[in-house]
């Protein structure tokens, strides 16, 4: 999981998921944030969810973290060399600039598939735009990173 530099001062949420009620599958969606509510982060698990199903792979694991402009910025910079802040980043843990394989290739159990980040100061502004609440919002955003 992309982390936080330095400590934060308020502890963040981290959860899993055991959603597929009806196909009893653990989806491994894990989430990291601060200074969001349980709707959003029930949102952002139903956008993650949604992609790996469609996609097939159910049991796929993705890990999400909230952060605010700045390290997203900074993020963005490192990797992107784009030296702004955006509202959405993904780290792929399966595709590889070389011929290595994946963590965990298919077949192997599910692969770590990677890593979504979030803006959540970018979310709140994008939400507002289009007049809609933070949850979709954000649902929209992890669906967007997981496809990534």
């Amino acid at each position: 999981m992309v982390t936080a530099r330095g400590a934060s001062p308020d502890p963040p949420c981290v959860v899993g998921s055991e959603h597929g009620a009806r196909s009893r599958v653990w989806m491994p969606v894990f989430i990291r944030a601060r200074d969001c509510g349980q709707a959003e982060i029930e949102a952002i698990r139903r956008g993650v969810e949604q992609v790996l199903t469609y996609e097939g792979r159910p049991e796929a694991e993705v890990s999400v973290y909230l952060t605010d402009d700045a390290e997203i910025a900074g993020l963005n910079a490192a990797y992107r060399q784009i030296d702004a802040p955006t509202d959405v980043l993904s780290f792929s843990q399966v595709e590889t600039a070389t011929d290595a394989p994946p963590i965990a290739p298919r077949g192997v159990g599910e692969p770590i598939l990677g890593d979504v980040v979030i803006s959540l100061e970018t979310a709140r502004v994008q939400a507002a735009r289009r007049s809609a609440s933070l949850a979709d919002e954000l649902a929209e955003l992890a669906a967007h990173g997981t496809l990534h």
